[in-house]
C-alpha cells in the first residue's frame, strides 16, 4: 500500500506541542485513523462504537422501560387482590365479631368478590366453622374461595 503526501491545518500551539510530544505526527496520524476506521484490527472501529453505543443505549431505555411497565403492571394486580382480600377480610371479620352479616358489607363484597349473594353467605359460614380445623389463611380470598367456594 503506498503513501500519499496530504496538507494538514492544525492549531499552531497545538503542533508545537505534537511536535514535542509525538516524534512522527504523520505515523501517529495514520495510526489513529487506522483505529478510527478499524483498519488491521479485528476490534470495532472507533465511529461505529459510538453507533453502538447508541443502540445498546436504545436497548438499555427500551428494557428499563419495559421492566418499569411490568412493575405497574404488578402493582395494579397487587392494588386488585388487596381490594379483594379487604373486601373478604371486612365482611368475614364482621361475621366473625357479632355473629351476623352486615348487608352493606355484603353487598360491597358481593360486588368486589364476584360471587352471587347465597353463595358467599355459605363460604362465610363455612369459613367460620371450619376456622380452626382447615387451618387455612382466612385473609387470603382465592384460598378460602378454592377451599368452600367450589
Amino acid at each position: 500500500m503506498g503513501k500519499e503526501a496530504i496538507k494538514l491545518s492544525i492549531d499552531k500551539e497545538v503542533l508545537e506541542i505534537a511536535r514535542q510530544e509525538i516524534p512522527n505526527i504523520s505515523r501517529f496520524t495514520e495510526e489513529c485513523l487506522r483505529k478510527y476506521l478499524g483498519i488491521g484490527t479485528t476490534l470495532t472501529p472507533l465511529y461505529k462504537q459510538q453507533e453502538l453505543l447508541n443502540t445498546i443505549g436504545k436497548c438499555h431505555l427500551e428494557l428499563h422501560l419495559m421492566n418499569e411497565q411490568k412493575h405497574i403492571e404488578d402493582m395494579k394486580r397487587e392494588a386488585e387482590l388487596e381490594k379483594v382480600n379487604y373486601a373478604w377480610r371486612s365482611l368475614f371479620a364482621h361475621y366473625r365479631d357479632t355473629g351476623r352479616i352486615d348487608d352493606e358489607l355484603l353487598q360491597h363484597a358481593i360486588k368486589v368478590l364476584g360471587v352471587n349473594r347465597d353463595d358467599l353467605i355459605d363460604i362465610i359460614e363455612l369459613a367460620y366453622a371450619y376456622l380452626h380445623r382447615d387451618r387455612i389463611d382466612i385473609t387470603d380470598w382465592q384460598k378460602v374461595y378454592e377451599k368452600y367456594g367450589n
